[in-house]
C-alpha cells in the first residue's frame, strides 16, 4: 500500500508538474492511472481542490463526501460529487465548482472515519455533526476545530475509534 501510495502521489505531481492546470486533466490522468496501473485503488475516491494566489478555489469531487464550507455564522455542504476514479473509461469530471474565497472562510473535509462515527443509539456523526461543530467554532483557529471535532468524536462515539482524518483550510483573517 505504501508503494502504491507513493506511485499516484507521483502520479500527481507529475501531472501538475507537465503543466496540467486544469483540474479535470489531473482528474482524468489520475483515473487512467488508477484502470491502466494500480486497479487495486479502484474505486479511488479523491477531492481535488486548487486556491490560486487570489485565494479562487476551485474543486472538483470524486465519490468523497461533500466539503462543509462555512462564511461566518452560514455552514453549508459543497461540491457535487462525481463517480470515483478508476471506475469507468472516458472520465467526465464535469466542471470544478468555483468560490472566491474571504477572510474567516472554512473549508473542511473529512474522512469515513470521522463521518461515520456512530453513537451508542447507532445514530451516525455525519456531516450534521460536523457542521454543528462548525458552527460552536466560528472564529477560532484550524487546531481548536480540530480538538473540538476530536472531543465530540470521542463522547459521541464511547471512544471506538477508526482512522480518522480532518483536512481544515481556514482563511487568514488579515487578506484584502
Amino acid at each position: 500500500a505504501a508503494i502504491g501510495g507513493t506511485q499516484l502521489r507521483a502520479e500527481f505531481r507529475a501531472a501538475i508538474s507537465a503543466g496540467a492546470a486544469d483540474l479535470a486533466v489531473v482528474a482524468a490522468r489520475l483515473d487512467q492511472f488508477v484502470r491502466d496501473e494500480r486497479p487495486e485503488f479502484s474505486p479511488l475516491r479523491s477531492c481535488l481542490l486548487r486556491i490560486d494566489a487570489d485565494f479562487r478555489l476551485e474543486l472538483l469531487n470524486f465519490g468523497w463526501d461533500e466539503p462543509v464550507f462555512a462564511r461566518g455564522s452560514e455552514v453549508q455542504r459543497i461540491g457535487h460529487a462525481a463517480d470515483p476514479l478508476g471506475i469507468f473509461p472516458g472520465l467526465e469530471p464535469g466542471s470544478p465548482l468555483r468560490i472566491t474565497l474571504q477572510a474567516g472562510d472554512t473549508i473542511v473535509l473529512a474522512s469515513d472515519g470521522v463521518l461515520d462515527a456512530l453513537a451508542v443509539e447507532r445514530k451516525r456523526y455525519g456531516r450534521d455533526g460536523l457542521e454543528q461543530a462548525l458552527r460552536r467554532n466560528v472564529g477560532s483557529d484550524s487546531g481548536a476545530f480540530i480538538e473540538s471535532v476530536i472531543a465530540d468524536l470521542q463522547e459521541y462515539s464511547a471512544g471506538v475509534r477508526d482512522d480518522r482524518t480532518l483536512l481544515v483550510i481556514r482563511v487568514p483573517g488579515d487578506i484584502k
